[in-house]
């Protein structure tokens, strides 16, 4: 019922690793349109709905369907506050409220002559991916990953790591997604990338970006415009204290451990 859409998704572990770089590159290839981060919340609303009923109504629920056979029959003498439709009916109205969402996305992307189409990302939860790729096998996921330092500067641009707490937040959910995402996402689905590469070789970066999605025509040119902020511009990011330094080590050490662990 799913099997046949192959939206393009830009992951990362946490905000601030390069997806929006990855988003502009994508779209300027005239074939793609890269949806971003209210669409795909969108899309993780009907997903977790459909994910959640097929949990919680997908085995067994003989007692629920015997209440709403009973009450259909005229008994309603019995404690029914939770009464729902049969289980494999009401699953089913949960996958395709998903599949239409998935429709609307595609067909709008090729009524405007684009027919790859995706969504942007960014900290999703590694097991919402997990089951995303389950029931699209034909979706593509680009992981980026960039060193915890460089995101807690972004981060704290635009206001995310205001406090040692949000530090310690947000570099905890950088280790627990990226650890996850190595070893849970499928590898025939994904590609994953670390955003140093493209200053390290933007031609092969770009390069192993076409081969995977299968975009012969993204615009190298977008490189040469750096955007960190609401304001399409670049502003020079924030260095961080001796503390804060002090404070990111445990996690750098970790970081180290799996940072370039992509092919392996």
């Amino acid at each position: 019922m799913l099997e046949h859409f192959e939206p393009i998704c830009i992951a990362s572990p946490i905000q601030r690793t390069g997806t929006t770089l990855l988003q502009r590159l994508l779209c300027s290839d005239p074939n793609a349109l890269i949806y971003g981060e209210s669409c795909a919340g969108d899309l993780n609303i009907s997903l977790s709905l459909f994910l959640n009923k097929q949990i919680m109504l997908g085995g067994p629920r003989q007692g629920q369907n015997n209440q709403l056979q009973r009450v259909l029959a005229g008994q309603v003498n019995a404690w029914i506050p939770d009464l729902q439709p049969d289980s494999i009916t009401y699953v089913n109205h949960f996958q395709l409220k998903l599949r239409q969402e998935l429709e609307f996305f595609a067909a709008y992307a090729a009524n405007r002559g684009r027919t790859r189409w995706g969504f942007k990302l960014p900290s999703w939860p590694v097991a919402q991916l997990f089951q995303l790729a389950k029931l699209l096998p034909k979706a593509k996921i680009i992981y980026i990953n960039r060193q915890l330092v460089d995101c807690v500067r972004s981060a704290k641009l635009l206001g995310f790591c205001q406090t040692t707490n949000d530090i310690h937040q947000f570099a905890q959910m950088y280790i627990h997604n990226s650890k996850q995402a190595l070893n849970q996402l499928p590898k025939a689905q994904t590609l994953f990338l670390q955003y140093e590469d493209i200053k390290e070789d933007a031609s092969k970066f770009l390069q192993e970006l076409a081969q995977f999605t299968g975009l012969e025509k993204i615009n190298a040119e977008v490189l040469n415009h750096r955007i960190n902020n609401y304001g399409d511009h670049y502003q020079k990011v924030v260095e961080l204290s001796s503390e804060e330094h002090k404070l990111l080590e445990p996690y750098i050490q970790t970081q180290n451990q799996f940072f370039y662990s992509k092919t392996t």
